[in-house]
């Protein structure tokens, strides 16, 4: 294509170009302004998220939500992207801000939101919590399998957990029972041995008090013959040493 090299020509040339120039920023503006508000943001981080660089996805999203609150995929695909990175609590937080902005007449919408919240609450080991929001998934969205697969799941889990539990309960109260049999059987040997030790302690205090009667009697007894052992050499003293017979008078 040849260019033109009348002057003329070229002066139409160029209104032409910018004519057509501003026509495209208004278009570009115009596709922008009906755009949802975050609508570029959220597209780069689904790229990102796409990637698995799911770190990188979460501030995509973030910064989308920081622009318009009430954006219902930023906080569902944030909440993904905190589940990828195994952060459940922080994802479930995201799933129930979703929830806010979510379509009630969108069936689909809903059901995938409870699917996963109950995949968090799994996640936890919330098992009634996984299975109760995988049914209520179901109760919307009847022929997904998934959804299906993993209720089962959470019930499976469930039973084993409650009968993990009851066997723990069972265990403390065997221990319960064997320690307070433990302690009565110690209770009993204490008191046996506390008993033991009165009854030596009495026998002792027995034994020294016929000791101590024995001793005082041999005493007195000592007394007494010696007494009258005086008594006698005084009356043979005085009766020239011949000793006299007093008989009792009855």
């Amino acid at each position: 294509m040849k260019t033109p090299n009348n002057p003329k020509t070229l002066l139409i040339y160029s209104i032409l170009l910018i004519i057509l120039a501003t026509l495209l920023l208004l278009a570009l503006g115009f596709y922008q302004r009906t755009m949802p508000e975050g609508y570029f943001g959220l597209r780069k981080a689904n790229k990102l998220y796409e990637k698995e660089q799911y770190t990188d996805a979460e501030v995509g999203y973030r910064r989308v939500i920081d622009k318009a609150t009430q954006n219902f995929y930023a906080h569902y695909n944030l909440g993904n992207s905190l589940f990828k990175q195994e952060k459940a609590e922080d994802a479930e937080n995201a799933y129930l801000q979703a929830k806010k902005y979510a379509d009630s007449d969108n069936k689909l919408q809903q059901a995938h939101l409870l699917h996963n919240i109950g995949n968090t609450e799994y996640a936890k080991g919330n098992y009634a919590e996984a299975a109760r929001n995988y049914r209520e998934s179901l109760l919307l969205n009847p022929h997904d399998d998934e959804t299906r697969y993993n209720f089962v799941k959470a019930m499976q889990m469930l039973q084993v957990a409650e009968g993990q539990q009851q066997e723990q309960q069972q265990d403390q109260q065997d221990g319960e029972q064997k320690e307070g049999e433990q302690k009565e059987q110690q209770q009993q040997q204490n008191d046996s041995t506390q008993n033991a030790e009165q009854q030596e302690m009495q026998q002792a205090e027995e034994s020294d008090n016929d000791d101590m009667d024995k001793q005082t009697a041999e005493q007195i007894l000592q007394a007494l013959e010696q007494d009258e052992q005086q008594t006698m050499e005084n009356m043979q003293r005085q009766q020239g040493g011949k000793t006299k017979r007093v008989e009792k008078d009855w």
